[in-house]
């Protein structure tokens, strides 16, 4: 279900994504455990996404098993695994499109604008009006809700983050920018928290920097003060 959020930060973006599993009887949500891995490394860059678990799961698979080299593919495997999602639900269709209204993604990826290398954050969700990508601004951030979630709140937590934002022309350091933006987050998961049974406190986050290095962190939780991350190739 999940809760994630972006970060333009100028050069280097963030992913950031809860680590709660939930399993559903009925109206009830169970917490199974919050310990998944909820940003997952693709070769261009990082993905994660918001909402019914079948259709991330496949979305996901299809990246994993795919050699992505432009966001192109990206787009075309989720139109794929959507029209897939749609005819195994045939017999409940209106309940498959508001699954798939509630569905969404981010991810980053690297380009070239006038001969620099940067890195962008893509994103796409089921209840825009349109299917083309959106692309998270520098000094902006933004959040997708659970799908018990709503989209006001959603970007309520958006405006929270936005507005304690420093991008690298204020905080060129990596690790101190990281230290800086830590604390906002773990505020936020921690709202989160309150309001959604399907959210947890503990996170973990992903940073994609303009000169290549891709890197995704351990669990992280409201008593964090260090973090560890693991480079990805």
């Amino acid at each position: 279900m999940s809760l994630i959020v972006a970060m333009h930060l100028g050069n280097f973006a963030v992913i950031a994504a809860d680590r709660r599993v939930v399993s559903q009887y009925g109206n009830s949500l169970v917490v199974d455990h919050d310990n998944a891995e909820k940003i997952v490394y693709a070769g261009m860059g990082f993905v994660s996404g918001s909402g019914i678990i079948e259709l991330l799961d496949s979305v996901i698979e299809a990246f994993l098993n795919t050699k992505i080299t432009h966001t192109d593919q990206i787009l075309q495997i989720i139109t794929e695994e959507r029209k897939k999602f749609l005819s195994r639900h045939f017999a409940n269709q209106e309940w498959a499109k508001q699954q798939i209204q509630k569905t969404g993604w981010m991810f980053t990826y690297p380009t070239v604008i006038d001969d620099h290398a940067t890195v962008r954050i893509a994103m796409l969700h089921g209840s825009w009006d349109s299917d083309d990508l959106g692309l998270l601004c520098k000094g902006m951030a933004k959040v997708f809700a659970p799908v018990d979630g709503t989209g006001e709140e959603a970007q309520r937590l958006s405006d929270i983050l936005t507005k304690h934002l420093k991008t690298t022309d204020e905080l060129p350091d990596l690790s101190e920018s990281i230290s800086y933006h830590i604390p906002f987050l773990q505020t936020l998961f921690n709202l989160a928290s309150e309001s959604y049974d399907s959210v947890s406190k503990s996170f973990h986050i992903a940073v994609h920097t303009n000169d290549g290095r891709m890197l995704i962190s351990s669990k992280i939780s409201t008593s964090s003060g260090n973090v560890t991350f693991e480079a990805k190739p």
